[in-house]
């Protein structure tokens, strides 16, 4: 899964947008989060876990103008930057298939 977090960081850079790193995506099912966890928006050359066919998936990356972490407020629900930059989330919905994903959101 770390190809993932790569392919997210050089498209961000291209468009002259930082990760945030601390924020991830995660697998989906009968329930919001599911296995698999924290699938990285950012390489890792220590994940080795591969994506098995059947699996429905979330890549939501956050792209940000500025600062490359959120930092979670005192009421445990919201998260600013620290430094003001804009902050947007791209989401896709994803289902892995033995030959090419098929992406369910549409751009």
């Amino acid at each position: 899964m770390n190809e993932i977090g790569r392919i997210i960081e050089i498209e961000a850079k291209k468009g002259g947008y930082n990760v945030i790193k601390n924020l991830c995506s995660h697998g989906i099912g009968k329930s919001l989060h599911e296995t698999p966890q924290n699938i990285l928006p950012v390489y890792n050359k220590h994940d080795k876990r591969v994506l098995k066919e059947g699996l429905v998936i979330t890549i939501e990356p956050f792209l940000s103008t500025g600062a490359g972490y959120v930092v979670e407020q005192t009421d445990g629900w919201t998260l600013c930057v620290p430094d003001n930059s804009f902050v947007a989330q791209h989401e896709h919905t994803i289902i892995v298939t033995k030959n090419q994903p098929i992406i369910v959101t549409a751009v």
